[in-house]
């Protein structure tokens, strides 16, 4: 069985308050077979301010997909932080 794997980090990715939170647009280097939806493992890496943040990813496709940073509620500070994002895309 052979897998196809693709990452990226997306530096300078800002967390909002969760209400408010901006959506971002990934796209891979290059896209996936049609038909070919990867799993996605998303992971925050840097600690840039002083809220919890966590990931939430939507509409996965063969070509890319959509994340956001979002903090807990109680946890936040009306403060915006910026972090940077690693991501890995693995089909087979």
């Amino acid at each position: 069985m052979s897998f196809i794997v693709q990452s990226g980090k997306v530096d300078n990715f800002t967390s909002t308050i969760k209400d408010a939170q901006p959506w971002y647009t990934i796209t891979y280097p290059q896209p996936f077979p049609a038909g070919m939806i990867p799993v996605i493992s998303a992971q925050i890496q840097t600690y840039e301010g002083p809220d919890l943040p966590s990931i939430r990813l939507r509409n996965v496709t063969n070509t890319g997909f959509e994340v956001t940073i979002t903090v807990a509620k109680g946890y936040q500070e009306k403060r915006f932080s910026t972090e940077s994002l690693g991501w890995i895309a693995v089909a087979h």
